[in-house]
């Protein structure tokens, strides 16, 4: 039988990847990669207008633009706009 739950409310760090970003991150070559920070490894590929993500020891992952590339707690994950903005709000 299924049980309910609710999700507990956290912040969390994410970004919009967007045109700018991917044509920033492709601005002097087709794929260039870019670090988020230590750890993860971000390319757009203008080929196919995708965003490869890899983060080591996991698999690499992809993102089309207008996705949010989320924080989450040892890992990172991609979600859609639509889920986002109903999940989550903006800490000011």
């Amino acid at each position: 039988m299924f049980k309910k739950y609710k999700r507990i409310p956290i912040s969390t760090k994410a970004i919009l990847l967007s045109q700018k970003i991917a044509d920033d991150v492709g601005i002097f070559e087709k794929i260039r990669p870019f670090n988020v920070n230590d750890k993860i490894v971000v390319r757009y590929s203008s080929d196919d207008k995708k965003f490869y993500i890899r983060d080591p020891g996991e698999d690499e992952f992809f993102a089309n633009i207008g996705d949010y590339l989320i924080v989450g707690i040892g890992d990172y994950y991609v979600c859609k706009p639509h889920v986002f903005e109903k999940l989550y709000e903006e800490i000011k």
